[in-house]
């Protein structure tokens, strides 16, 4: 399941349309924020988090010491990005 979420609505990525998008960043420029976008990509073996820089509280090196030794598992080399 892939899901969107913007300054704290949440959607599935597939009803994530251009209205709803659109109206969720307007509605945090109307209070002078920039909005939190997340973006979350499940699929098979991927678990993918995105987000915008202004969201914080990231998941950091963490996240890449994870993707690196996935990476090796596959065989994608050292595992470097």
């Amino acid at each position: 399941m892939s899901t969107v979420k913007i300054a704290g609505t949440e959607r599935l990525l597939r009803d994530a349309d251009a209205p709803w998008i659109r109206q969720a960043v307007e509605a945090s420029a109307r209070i002078g924020e920039l909005p939190c976008v997340r973006v979350f990509i499940q699929t098979g073996n991927v678990s993918m988090n995105l987000q915008t820089p202004n969201c914080g509280g990231g998941t950091g090196v963490v996240a890449g010491h994870r993707i690196r030794r996935r990476r090796k598992s596959l065989g994608c080399g050292t595992g470097r990005a």
